[in-house]
């Protein structure tokens, strides 16, 4: 081992090496993990830093993020990798959709991925909107010809909504259709799917919007509770017919985590993923119209109900459903043009203030929820989300008590508001390495765009 030199060797560090904080070093080469060792064993390398005792976890990868929207694609993925980058993100999963792309799926994807690599500073992976019966028929050819293995579904957007957002309500008979054909492809293919009733919303809308308020409670009550768990269960019984996993974005309440739970003990294989903001924010909060997003905030008591299956295992993962855009289109709760706001720079060290050290939560826990429970649904394990020989040396060196308080200016994301806004966050990634490379350190992104490469999910690589 000592003989065999390396590109770069960490030093001095905690590793996060499965559940344990062990002290030891890591060795990289040509991107790759090749030791996992305690100091004396490690090899020698060209380069070597000093980790000064911090704790090193694998890159963090937030698997929900809507780009290019606003400012176009190419742009979205400049520097919003770049806000990743600094928060400790090393590989992000963003939603494609024709319009968004220019064209047919398999007619732009090469110019999607090409465009994805000439901007990125960290990895990127997609998912497939599936909107209409072309998708379906194509969807084989999405995952062996275009490397995507995870493919999203909206049960919301109806009526009035489809107006506004131009996205084609999808019936249970497409998504069951569409589930078939996913069990098919074997894993890691997966159903996504956006669970808001669309016929509860429109009526709640109605009635709401009738009222003449406009505050971000208002919002909630148009979006309600009911609307989220009737097509969680709808969702649920379809995975369970077509035996086909199931993915849940955005979950907000206890009452979904229950459907999760039971149809789990059915044996489904039913994942969910729930959002910074609904574990630390309300329909209550100071946020405003900058606060709106589908599904909505809940009350204080489904906020702090969510941190129970967040800590027990229950939920799986920790996405963002980050959005960049920007407060002009957000001024008015029942006006906003792009519902959502950014995250993905505050995912991780907002879950290692609010779960590790505010509730207790094991750290390694924070690493399952943020890394590598959703490298393994989403077939990027073992190349990321773990510490091991062989894996892409994707790593993040945390500093657990550095205070830093959070603002649109450190983020550098192209949205010019942060919901946490002046919050002092406990723990900061103070070094982000892609592939043993540093694209964030100090505060600053040092990575340049291009680093970053379209990773494929299909078992090619």
């Amino acid at each position: 081992m000592e003989g065999m030199p390396a590109d770069l060797v960490l030093t001095n560090a905690k590793l996060l090496y499965g559940t344990e904080l062990v002290e030891g070093g890591i060795a990289v080469d040509d991107g790759k993990i090749t030791a996992v060792a305690r100091e004396p064993h490690l090899p020698k390398a060209e380069r070597v830093r000093d980790c000064n005792g911090m704790v090193v976890i694998p890159g963090a990868i937030d698997p929900h993020l809507h780009l290019g929207a606003v400012m176009g694609l190419a742009s979205e993925i400049r520097t919003e990798t770049r806000s990743a980058a600094k928060g400790g993100v090393t590989t992000i999963m963003t939603l494609l959709r024709e319009h968004l792309i220019g064209g047919p799926y398999l007619d732009a994807y090469a110019q999607t991925v090409a465009i994805t690599e000439a901007n990125s500073t960290c990895d990127v992976a997609f998912h497939i909107g599936i909107q209409e019966e072309r998708h379906l028929q194509e969807l084989r050819r999405y995952f062996s010809e275009l490397g995507s293995a995870s493919f999203k579904f909206r049960m919301t957007y109806a009526r009035n909504e489809l107006l506004k957002t131009g996205a084609p309500p999808v019936d249970d008979g497409t998504i069951l259709d569409g589930m078939l054909a996913i069990r098919e492809l074997g894993p890691p293919a997966v159903a996504m799917i956006h669970c808001e009733s669309a016929d509860i919303v429109a009526r709640s809308q109605k009635r709401i919007l009738e009222s003449k308020r406009d505050d971000l409670a208002a919002f909630e009550e148009s979006r309600p509770l009911e609307a989220e768990t009737h097509a969680i269960l709808r969702a649920a019984y379809l995975s369970k017919v077509a035996n086909c996993p199931l993915y849940l974005p955005h979950v907000t309440s206890r009452e979904a985590m229950e459907i999760v739970r039971y149809y789990r003990s059915l044996g489904c294989r039913i994942y969910a993923e729930t959002c910074p903001q609904y574990l630390t924010l309300t329909k209550d909060s100071s946020t405003g119209a900058l606060g709106v997003v589908n599904p909505p905030l809940r009350g204080r008591d489904q906020m702090e109900a969510l941190w129970e299956p967040v800590s027990n295992g229950l939920v799986d993962c920790i996405g963002t459903d980050h959005v960049t855009t920007l407060r002009a289109k957000k001024t008015s709760v029942f006006g906003v043009e792009i519902k959502g706001f950014p995250g993905v720079g505050t995912m991780l060290p907002v879950m290692i203030s609010e779960g590790f050290h505010k509730r207790g939560i094991p750290l390694s826990r924070i690493v399952e929820l943020c890394s590598y429970n959703t490298a393994r649904i989403f077939g990027l394990y073992p190349r990321k989300g773990v510490i091991q020989v062989g894996a892409d040396a994707d790593l993040v060196i945390l500093d657990l008590k550095k205070e830093t308080r959070v603002t649109a200016e450190v983020m550098e994301s192209a949205s010019d508001f942060s919901l946490y806004e002046g919050t002092l966050v406990k723990g900061w990634p103070m070094v982000t390495l892609l592939r043993g490379i540093e694209i964030a350190s100090d505060y600053e992104v040092v990575g340049t765009p291009g680093i970053g490469k379209v990773v494929p999910r299909n078992g090619h690589r």
